[in-house]
């Protein structure tokens, strides 16, 4: 009998201990799954989060160079009389031939100069102007758009075919900037026409509503931001009272003599344990 219990006893504490290594094994077997579960999700999470970062940064550095670029144009425009989408031509023209900005609003700028001092239709100017077959007024006496007289001339020059004549007809028309033109008319018409077309293929001209939508967005954010500066400013004097007659008076009466009557008490008991 004794023998018989002994073996159940031998059989019951080997089925025990096999059904605690099995829990183990189950328990390690889901503690592994779990921990790729969660490795998955950490990778699948940065997978997600990662690119929706990098993609609003640079969201939000693309609006901010358009909020700055309509706001140049806008002033630009009022500057050189020029419209902001013949700026954003003349920029990619200018871009494209090793030129610059300045010097095509400048030559601009010169030519209308020129045309208003020698009287529009009867100058120096305007004849050579004429002689390249251009109409400096419109059908009602009126002088013509600067922009796009600007950009008719030096088209017209860049069919000149005698290199001397063309710089001598650009120095006369553009003052100092007709030197630096050369660039620009070494296209010719149709390079230059090829190139003004290019820039809105590109979608490198924005339309003078969206320069203007920009601009006032611009203008709104600053008041915005004007806005939040003032509001800290209220805040600052709204409790201003409370620091110099309350916090300030608190701290160098109370709480800072009281914190350096501790350390006097604190270097007492110190030095009564270390003579101990």
């Amino acid at each position: 009998m004794a023998t018989i219990i002994g073996t159940l006893k031998a059989l019951l504490s080997a089925s025990s201990d096999d059904f605690v290594s099995s829990l183990g094994d189950a328990e390690q077997a889901v503690a592994g799954l779990s921990g790729k579960f969660n490795a998955a999700g950490t990778a699948m999470t940065a997978g997600v989060t990662a690119p929706l970062a990098v993609l609003a940064g640079g969201l939000a550095a693309t609006v901010k160079k358009s909020l700055e670029q309509a706001d140049a144009l806008t002033r630009m425009s009022q500057v050189s009389g020029l419209s902001t989408t013949r700026l954003q031509e003349l920029q990619f023209i200018a871009d494209q031939t090793s030129t610059d900005l300045q010097t095509l609003t400048n030559g601009s700028a010169l030519l209308a100069k020129n045309l208003c001092e020698q009287g529009a239709g009867t100058g120096a100017v305007a004849k050579a102007m004429q002689g390249l077959g251009l109409h400096v007024r419109d059908s009602s006496g009126a002088l013509r758009d600067q922009g796009t007289l600007f950009l008719e001339t030096v088209t017209a020059l860049a069919n000149v075919q005698n290199k001397t004549e063309q710089a001598a007809l650009a120095q006369q028309l553009f003052g100092r900037s007709g030197k630096e033109l050369l660039p620009v008319l070494a296209e010719g018409s149709r390079g230059i026409a090829a190139l003004q077309q290019r820039a809105h293929d590109l979608g490198a001209v924005m339309s003078t509503e969206t320069v203007a939508a920009l601009e006032k967005t611009g203008d709104q954010m600053a008041e915005v931001k004007t806005a939040f500066a003032g509001a800290g400013n209220q805040i600052s004097t709204a409790f201003l009272p409370i620091l110099t007659d309350s916090l300030i008076p608190f701290l160098t009466e109370t709480a800072i003599p009281a914190i350096q009557a501790m350390a006097a008490v604190l270097k007492d008991v110190m030095s009564w344990f270390a003579n101990l």
